[in-house]
Formats: structure tokens, C-alpha cells, sequence
């Protein structure tokens, strides 16, 4: 028999005291589609399937005389894996070793370890390989096969049994787990791999094979999924029957925390019932605007989809009572700094008050923007160091991802501004600390969002000596540094936990935030209510008040009609010093304000 062994490595994944690891899915389907073929079965023996970054020579250790070693690569292992593929051909140097994923291109022929790269969809690729390797041939340096015209072809490495003897080998181990019910996007937006990567047309597994893998992961240590589908919702009665199988489980073996998924980018209200479905574990329901600048959303090929829609969207979500948030991209093209700031506001405008998450641009290599728009739009890049949050590594080995650093645009000064302005407005207003001052201005005083935070940014950038100003001036450096250096020049912060980190620091300089948020509203010259400022004190849990609370009001903080009403704040929040992750948990689910007051009867 000839000895195969796979390698899908990624950090341990660290949360709340806990470890878990990802399963090794794409290594795992390769595995179980191939050995489906006698040629195959007959032959080769899958020795191993690496899904840990150890270190170099402990995994060196577990391999014995391989004769092809495959590596699925992406940017969170792209160093390890070239890194660990060089020490293979030393120490074994007629083995094959073949790439592919999403981080694979013809680039890679400038590897001399590389015998093989597979671009594209890749079973029957890998069958082709330890086919001609088993028959003494050469693999060819690149290999493409066209996309399958069925997937009913392909079996799951879950209920196959694929990971049976990994999970049996590991019980001290939490898992999370990539779930698969359909390949394609037909989209093109220029920033991402994943349209091109699969031509566009979407394919789906029967629902079978699904239930399968989701009673198969019911068993097991299972903690998170993330449905991997591009579009999730986009096949109204199947999506929701697979949303209803996941919710089953969770009723009926409980243990599974978070779902995540990429929600169908024209959003309705299919989305809504599905998240609705999910209940308690599902992430909450993405807007992903990705800029509110038409010219930029013309740029990235995203302007002919109604994602902007945000309003209507956010009616429907508050109609459900779910939770929803809204991703923007810092850094694309034809982004300026005025544009990102308005953009900002207008989200919260439309009514985007519960989550917005800031990602910085990055380049993937199969994407549009790596090909054409890094020239075409005079980008210039850095390579930044440990830019994945949570990740714990366990190799020592660095992994990095080029982000844009100025565009014809943005100067990497303004990219630095527009940051800050955006962690003034996710940190301050979204997680609660000025929002209730914001919307008062906005609603009764004709204050727009912009004035009130254009105001209070020049109060946070021209610095200050309060404990607010200076996490602000922290965080500066810190992004400072990344554009300029790729990493943040500072011990505790790493890009990956800038803005999750931070939200416990803020937290510290509570009430330097209320009076911050308390002394700017009044700069406009309107009376502030006591009422307001009352509820304005109280809005998030802390040491100084007891809750619940009454305020009596004159206006209506969710309708904003005049009148009189009264107001019971009831916090749903875990206290800070007693449950940090739950707090913070619920603060990045948009359970902040809205949530945590309801209104009394007369």
C-alpha cells in the first residue's frame, strides 16, 4: 500500500477558557470521494490527516515513507504549510506534494517543492494525482478538471466516517465544524475568491446527505458550525428545512453554541425565518454593505444588488425581533475618507444601530482586485502579522495576509482616521455608551448622527487625559503601526483582537464614556432632558446603579413621538466583573439598548 497523508492546519481556536479545533473538512472530502474508487482504495492508504499547527517536528515524527502529501491552503496557514512542505522534500525528497484552495495559483510554480497545484474544484483532481502516481507516472505541475455537473457523487468525510478515528483519538477535544450543503456564488464582487473560484453556478447536495452530517455532528463534541454555502437562503423551502434539522438537534441534544453562515446577499425575509428558526444559536442576520459609496460599489461589482436596502431590512428584522449587523470593508477601491465617514452615519441613519463589525480590505490571491484593481486603483499593500482573532498558535510559526495600506483614494493616513472613526462609532454608540444621546439629538433636535460624531471624533483625535482618550490614542498606534509596520508595535494587542480587546478596556472607562457622550450632546445647546440623561447613565450594567430602573420620559425612545411615558430598564446583559464573555457575547449580538428597556403601561 502506498501511504497518503493530508494536511488542513489551522490554530486552535480560543474562547472563553476553551479550546476547539476545526475539523479538516476539505482534507476529509478529498479523502472520502477518492477512496470510493477501487483504483484508489486498493493502492493507497490515507496515514494521517493533519488539522493541527504543531510544531515542525512533531509532525515529522508521525509520518512514515510518504508517497503524496496534499495540502489544502488558505491565509490561515499558508506560512505553516509552505514551511512544512519544504521540511517533507528535505527529509523525503521523492515524495509528491501537491496544493490547492483558495490560496493557490499559478504563483506557486515559483515553489520548487511544489510538484502539483490543483486550481479549482478538486476530487477529481486528487483522483488523478494518486492515479498516476500509483502507475509510476508524473503528475502534471498544474491540474484543472472542469466543475462537476452533479455532487451526488461526493460523500461527506462526517457520515462516511472520515473523522471517526480523529475524534475517537482526541476526547479531550471541542470541535467546530464546516457544514456544506451547496457549492457556488453567482456573484463576482472583486474582493472575494469564492465566485471565481467556483464558476459562478451554485450545486446543491441532496438534503440526505445534509441530515446525515448533522445527526453525525449531533453526536459529537460539537460546539460551532459555520454552514460554508456563499448564499445561505437563497433556496427558500430547503434552507429553512435544513435550519429546522440544526434547530432539532440543539432541542433535542443540547451543546451546540454559535451558528454561523453567509446569509444570501439579497436579503428577505426567507433570511428572517431561518435566523428566526435558529433561535439562540445562530449568529444574527448579516447587511453586508461592504461600503455605502455607489462608486465604490460599482468598483467591487456590487452596486446591481439591493443590499442597500438597509431600512427596510432592519423594519423587517425589528418585526421578527432578531438580531442583525452590517459589515463594512475598510480600504477598497474608491473609497475616500468622507465617503467611509458618511457611509458610517448613514447606516445608522437607516437605523443600523445594533452591530456594525469594520473588516480592513484584504488581497486574496484568485480574486479580481489581486489581478487587475491592486494596479488599476494604485494600491499599495503590507503584510500583516496575526491578523485572526481568537486563534491560539501552537507552532511558532507567524501566519501574515496582505491589506491595503492607500489607495489612489485614501492615503494611509486617512485610512488611519477613517479607522478611528470607526471604532469611535462601534465602540461608543453601538455598545451603548452615547447612543441613547445620539438618537435623542437626532430625533428631537434634528442633530444628524454625522454633526454628533464629528464633534465628539475631534474631542477623541485632538486627545486628552481621561481613560477614554487614552484607549482612543492606543488603539491610533496601534493601527498606526500595522499600516506601517504589520503588526501593532504593542505586547498585549494583535490585529486580530483590536476591536474585541478593546471593548473590555472601554468598558473600564465607563463613566469617562457617558460624560464624554453627556458633554458633547450638550455642546449643541439643547436642553437634555433628566429623563434622558437618567437612562443615558444607567445604559449599560455597572457597580454605581441598581437595576431595574424607572424613567419617566417625553418623548417615545423607539417611535420618538412626543408624550409622555414611562420606562423600565431591565438589562438582559450578564454584570461585567461576574461573566466578561457573556457580556461581551451579548454586546456583539446587538443585545444593547434595545433590548434592554420596555415600556410600562400608563
Amino acid at each position: 500500500m502506498k501511504n497518503l497523508y493530508l494536511f488542513q492546519p489551522q490554530d486552535v481556536v480560543r474562547f472563553a477558557d476553551k479550546r476547539q479545533y476545526w475539523f479538516p473538512y476539505t482534507a476529509g472530502v478529498l479523502w472520502a470521494y477518492a477512496k470510493q474508487f477501487d483504483s484508489i482504495s486498493r493502492v493507497w492508504q490515507c496515514r494521517d490527516i493533519f488539522f493541527r499547527k504543531q510544531s515542525i517536528d512533531v509532525v515529522l515524527d508521525r509520518i512514515h515513507e510518504p508517497d503524496v502529501v496534499g495540502f489544502s491552503v488558505y491565509i490561515w496557514n499558508h506560512n505553516y504549510s509552505i514551511a512544512m512542505a519544504q521540511a517533507i522534500k528535505q527529509r523525503w525528497p521523492n515524495c509528491v506534494l501537491a496544493f490547492g484552495g483558495p490560496e493557490v495559483s499559478a504563483k506557486w510554480l515559483k515553489y520548487d517543492f511544489a510538484d502539483c497545484l490543483v486550481l479549482g474544484e478538486g476530487e477529481r483532481s486528487w483522483v488523478k494525482i494518486l492515479e498516476t502516481v500509483a502507475a509510476g507516472g508524473r503528475v502534471e505541475k498544474i491540474i484543472k478538471t472542469d466543475r462537476m455537473e452533479s455532487l451526488d457523487q461526493v460523500p461527506s468525510p462526517y457520515s462516511s466516517g472520515v473523522f471517526d478515528s480523529i475524534v475517537d483519538a482526541n476526547p479531550e477535544f471541542l470541535w467546530n465544524a464546516p457544514l456544506e450543503t451547496n457549492r457556488g456564488c453567482p456573484y463576482s464582487c472583486t474582493f472575494c475568491d469564492w465566485g471565481g473560484l467556483t464558476q459562478s453556478k451554485i450545486k446543491k447536495f441532496s438534503l440526505e446527505r445534509v441530515a446525515a452530517d448533522i445527526d453525525w455532528l449531533s453526536r459529537r463534541p460539537v460546539k460551532t458550525i459555520f454552514v460554508t454555502d456563499a448564499n445561505f437562503g437563497v433556496f427558500r423551502d430547503r434552507d429553512l428545512e435544513i435550519a429546522r434539522m440544526i434547530r432539532h438537534w440543539v432541542d433535542e441534544r443540547p451543546g451546540l453554541e454559535y451558528v454561523s453562515m453567509n446569509y444570501a446577499k439579497m436579503s428577505n425575509e426567507v433570511v428572517f425565518d431561518i435566523s428566526r428558526e435558529l433561535g439562540s444559536v445562530g449568529k444574527g442576520i448579516t447587511f453586508s454593505v461592504q461600503s455605502m459609496n455607489p462608486d465604490t460599489l460599482k468598483a467591487i461589482k456590487r452596486q446591481n444588488m439591493k443590499i442597500n436596502d438597509i431600512s427596510g431590512l432592519i423594519k423587517l428584522g425589528d418585526e421578527y425581533n432578531l438580531h442583525y449587523y452590517s459589515e463594512m470593508i475598510l480600504g477598497l477601491p474608491a473609497e475616500t475618507l468622507e465617503s467611509w465617514k458618511d457611509g458610517l452615519c448613514e447606516l445608522l441613519e437607516l437605523g443600523q444601530h445594533s452591530r456594525i463589525e469594520i473588516l480592513l480590505a484584504q488581497v486574496l490571491d484568485n480574486t479580481e482586485m489581486s489581478s487587475q484593481q491592486v494596479s488599476q486603483y494604485r494600491m499599495q499593500l503590507i503584510d500583516v502579522k496575526e491578523f485572526l482573532p481568537l486563534g491560539l498558535d501552537e507552532s511558532g510559526i507567524t501566519e501574515s495576509s496582505p491589506i491595503v495600506k492607500s489607495t489612489s483614494t485614501m492615503t494611509t493616513q486617512e485610512l488611519v482616521e477613517a479607522y478611528m472613526y470607526s471604532w469611535m462609532i462601534t465602540h461608543l454608540h453601538i455598545n451603548n455608551y452615547t447612543k441613547i444621546l445620539a438618537k435623542y439629538l437626532r430625533h428631537v433636535h434634528d442633530v444628524s448622527y454625522r454633526r454628533f460624531y464629528d464633534r465628539l471624533f475631534n474631542h477623541l483625535w485632538s486627545g486628552g487625559t481621561t481613560g477614554i482618550h487614552s484607549e482612543f490614542q492606543k488603539i491610533r498606534t496601534a493601527i498606526t503601526n500595522i499600516y506601517s509596520q504589520g503588526q501593532t508595535g504593542l505586547p498585549d494587542i494583535v490585529l486580530g483582537n483590536l476591536q474585541f480587546g478593546s471593548m473590555e478596556r472601554v468598558y473600564h472607562c465607563i463613566y469617562d464614556c457617558l460624560r464624554l457622550g453627556l458633554d458633547t450632546a450638550q455642546s449643541f445647546g439643547h436642553d437634555i432632558p433628566s429623563g434622558i440623561v437618567d437612562l443615558h447613565n444607567r445604559s449599560l450594567e455597572n457597580d454605581r446603579y441598581q437595576l431595574p430602573h424607572v424613567v419617566d420620559l417625553d418623548v417615545d425612545i423607539k417611535t420618538w413621538e412626543p408624550g409622555p411615558c414611562r420606562w423600565e430598564i431591565v438589562s438582559k446583559n450578564h454584570a461585567f466583573k461576574k461573566d466578561y464573555w457573556g457580556f461581551f457575547s451579548n454586546l456583539r449580538r446587538g443585545k444593547q439598548l434595545e433590548t434592554m428597556v420596555r415600556r410600562l403601561a400608563a
